[in-house]
């Protein structure tokens, strides 16, 4: 389990700079992109959260 949160994490932060680049782009900022990263940032932290409240049910 500990792997799959790990993984998760690195989909959230490479999505959050993905993001910062459609974003701060030299040019016309790409905003369907940085809605589109956000979409799946949402998902993925969804994901996490479910994971989470998993680990936590049997502890309690």
């Amino acid at each position: 389990m500990v792997h799959e949160i790990e993984g998760l994490i690195g989909l959230i932060a490479i999505g959050v700079h993905a993001n910062m680049r459609w974003l701060d782009s030299s040019g016309e900022p790409n905003v369907e992109r940085a809605r589109q990263t956000t979409r799946k940032l949402v998902r993925q932290t969804e994901q996490l959260m479910a994971l989470i409240e998993a680990i936590r049910k049997p502890l309690t």
